[in-house]
């Protein structure tokens, strides 16, 4: 096209649209990148710092386990096994009680942390809850015997006996070697409350 100034190029206001919009959609690009890599980066520290933490709990290095675990909790704070294993670092009831219910309101069916947690009410002398945890643990994994054997010994101390024959009878059932590892702790609970010993896996 003439101007009478030497012409207009036809493209070169489209051109320079295209232009823009590419270097707008450039920046766009580069920033979802770059949020998608340090989040890859994010995760990925946080899955070492996790598995630090599992490995020095398996030592029995529980400072160092929680350490870990604190970690990969900053990073990932809705991580529910993270928090069940920081419940297993702890070294009270009460913080264990409290990771154990994180882990358990991100993941209401994780049965392992209603089981770990009923364990810690037990700690902490508070039955009720503890049988609770240990109950809804069971229905979710129904063949788990070393569940029923510390069912049963809430049951026991509870003086519910037929609660706890009935699930000792169920953890042998599910586990031959049940009586042989619930022995010492059955008798652990007979002495604190002077009982007679009694064989607790005979059939009725």
């Amino acid at each position: 096209i003439d101007d009478g100034e030497g012409g207009i190029e036809l493209w070169s206001a489209e051109r320079h649209r295209v232009s823009r919009a590419w270097v707008v959609t450039g920046v766009i690009l580069f920033g979802v990148i770059a949020v998608l890599a340090w989040r890859g980066y994010d995760r990925a520290a946080a899955q070492s710092a996790y598995e630090r933490g599992v490995a020095r709990l398996a030592d029995g290095d529980l400072d160092a386990a929680a350490a870990s675990l604190d970690t990969a909790l900053a990073r990932r704070p809705e991580w529910g096994a993270a928090w069940r294993q920081r419940g297993c670092a702890s070294r009270d009831a009460a913080s264990q009680i409290a990771n154990f219910s994180r882990a358990i309101a991100i993941d209401p069916n994780d049965a392992d942390s209603l089981a770990a947690r009923g364990r810690a009410y037990l700690h902490d002398g508070d039955a009720t809850h503890a049988r609770a945890d240990l109950s809804a643990a069971i229905a979710r994994v129904p063949d788990n015997a070393e569940w029923f054997g510390e069912r049963g010994l809430v049951a026991m101390l509870a003086n519910d006996d037929a609660a706890a024959h009935s699930d000792f009878l169920q953890c042998a059932k599910l586990q031959p070697r049940c009586a042989e590892a619930f022995a010492a702790r059955i008798s652990t609970v007979e002495a604190s409350q002077n009982r007679s010993p009694r064989d607790w896996f005979a059939a009725p």
